[in-house]
């Protein structure tokens, strides 16, 4: 070593030995809190007694010691009244960054017979909002075969200001024929929810020559566009849907 004698070297080891083993770091539990509600998005007509009905709560964490945990349900069937909540971790004892973190967390509330439900946020009842429940046409989950969506974007063109929904994803194999997107509906709702329904066809395999097997990007041009923050409510195969908080223009 370089500028220091062995002497200066045998001193620096006996002070380090003097101070004891270096203790390790004490791990302590994060507090499971009742996370804020800043707003509750509902589909207002887009579910049957055979969906799987959604309730999204948005909100915003004040610092980064936040951890979302997950997001809770209770059901008054009689009464038609849904409690929800979500629940967050905070780290009291890291280094905390002031900042504004937002969340959603996407609830599922379970198949609900037709009818007018309301939606309460546990500690901001003022937040609360309605959603209708139709009864269902058919014994399957949904009324159309919905396109399997991974993730979906919203960009808003530069020139033009037209928005653009991009939808990706992955067909499945099929042993025979193959299943492509017939239309993508979209539509507005008054609480700035952007509902979408890819829907889904199975071809024969005579007619499966041009239509794309795999990955897959579709886009669409939005006749009704977002403004400010929206939900994306993107409905995909199997009953689930694709939640995404978006700005628009």
């Amino acid at each position: 070593m370089k500028g220091y004698g062995l002497g200066a070297l045998l001193g620096v080891i006996s002070v380090s030995m003097q101070a004891g083993p270096l203790k390790p770091p004490v791990f302590r539990e994060p507090l499971l809190i009742q996370a804020p509600v800043d707003k509750v998005y509902v589909v207002r007509e887009g579910f049957d007694s055979e969906d799987n009905a959604l309730v999204v709560i948005k909100g915003t964490f004040p610092n980064s010691c936040y951890q979302a945990d997950s997001g809770h349900a209770e059901v008054d069937a009689q009464g038609h009244v849904i409690q929800v909540s979500a629940t967050a971790f905070y780290h009291e004892h890291d280094f905390c960054i002031p900042m504004l973190v937002p969340y959603i967390q996407v609830i599922k509330v379970g198949t609900l017979a037709a009818g007018e439900y309301t939606v309460l946020p546990q500690g901001k009842e003022r937040l609360s909002s309605k959603f209708y429940v139709k009864p269902a046409t058919s014994p399957n989950q949904d009324d159309y075969l919905y396109t399997p969506v991974d993730s979906a974007t919203l960009v808003t063109e530069e020139g033009t200001g037209n928005q653009v929904l991009s939808l990706r994803g992955k067909y499945p194999h099929l042993y025979q024929g193959c299943m492509d997107t017939k239309e993508v509906k979209t539509y507005l709702t008054e609480d700035n929810v952007l509902v979408v329904q890819p829907i889904a066809r199975i071809l024969p395999e005579e007619e499966c020559g041009n239509a794309p097997r795999g990955a897959f990007e579709i886009r669409k041009s939005l006749d009704t566009p977002v403004d400010g923050e929206g939900l994306l409510h993107v409905r995909t195969l199997n009953g689930n849907a694709y939640n995404q908080l978006v700005e628009g223009r």
